[in-house]
């Protein structure tokens, strides 16, 4: 239908719409960008969270390591004397929180000194395991995921060698990490609601998480399948609770062990939010008013054409 046999009303709408498209068009175009950006934002803060992390627990390694090196040169660890290493290691434990225990024993494998009560029933052949690494090797070791003997709870050994006055390796000592209580370290890092933090070794097995950690050590989650020092610093991945998030992921070489950082992927959209209803109003508000005026000036239009369109019945046809 030629554009000038249409009425005047459809003629203004019909151009108001064609005014409105682009602007819509562009609108949709500014909230993908937005929605992008926020994305990106996500990623960035998940993978700065976790470098930082990662930094800060390798550091708290080294002070481990530091300490081990002076209480190995302790003249009651060196004697393998529990008299002294009992009152002592136990004082360690009070002013460090995220060890689960301190333990010596001799070159066998047999306790010497514990900074915990020992139990009645230990697991000698769990014990061989790391400390025959240390005795053979003389160097510090870190163990597997394993469950400490005393305390009975899920923990990783960073054992390093007693050396006795004439220099060869005459015990073990074992710095026992509280995994379980590393939940608690976790959460005091500030993150969004849903998020999760997580501790996981070569073989992508749960170290330690921020949340639900005595329901996830232990098990094999799918967001590794390389060395952490080659897992990408971010990615979105679903994790082992099934909820889809942004990670960002660290390295931290004394394990080696892979630290990741979890944000959900709905956290992109709870800050959106505030800003698509703020854009949505500014959008809503001028559309309004355009279409209002463009009906207000058809009416106007039409009402001054009237006469003219009963004078001239043909030309009153197109009003």
């Amino acid at each position: 239908q030629p554009f000038h046999t249409i009425t005047i009303r459809r003629q203004v709408a019909v151009a108001t719409v064609t005014v409105l498209v682009p602007f819509a068009i562009a609108a949709a175009l500014s909230a993908n960008m937005t929605r992008l950006e926020r994305q990106a934002e996500v990623r960035e803060q998940a993978g700065s969270v976790a470098a930082t992390a990662a930094a800060y627990f390798q550091q708290y390694l080294t002070g481990l390591d530091s300490m081990a090196s002076a209480l190995s040169r302790h003249p009651g660890v060196m004697a393998l004397d529990a008299a002294q290493c009992d009152p002592l290691f136990a004082g360690i434990l009070r002013a460090q929180p995220l060890l689960l225990n301190v333990v010596v024993t001799d070159d066998e494998g047999t306790i010497r000194g514990t900074g915990l009560p020992a139990r009645v029933a230990i697991n000698s052949r769990m014990a061989q395991a790391y400390v025959k690494a240390v005795v053979s090797t003389g160097q510090p070791i870190v163990s597997e995921l394993l469950t400490g003997q005393v305390s009975g709870k899920p923990t990783i050994i960073l054992g390093y060698p007693v050396r006795g006055a004439q220099g060869t390796v005459v015990g073990v000592l074992a710095l026992g990490l509280d995994l379980q209580g590393m939940q608690t370290l976790f959460r005091r890092i500030p993150l969004p609601n849903g998020s999760v933090i997580t501790l996981s070794d070569a073989n992508s097995r749960v170290l330690a998480r921020s949340r639900d950690a005595e329901k996830y050590i232990g098990r094999t989650i799918g967001l590794q399948s390389r060395a952490p020092r080659d897992v990408p610093p971010t990615q979105l991945a679903t994790g082992i609770d099934g909820v889809q998030r942004f990670y960002g992921n660290a390295a931290v070489d004394r394990g080696p062990w892979l630290l990741s950082v979890g944000i959900p992927q709905s956290e992109v959209l709870a800050r959106l939010l505030p800003l698509y209803i703020r854009n949505l109003v500014l959008v809503l508000i001028p559309t309004a008013a355009v279409v209002l005026m463009a009906l207000w000036l058809s009416r106007l239009m039409s009402g001054a054409l009237a006469p003219a369109g009963a004078a001239h019945p043909r030309a009153g046809r197109r009003l």
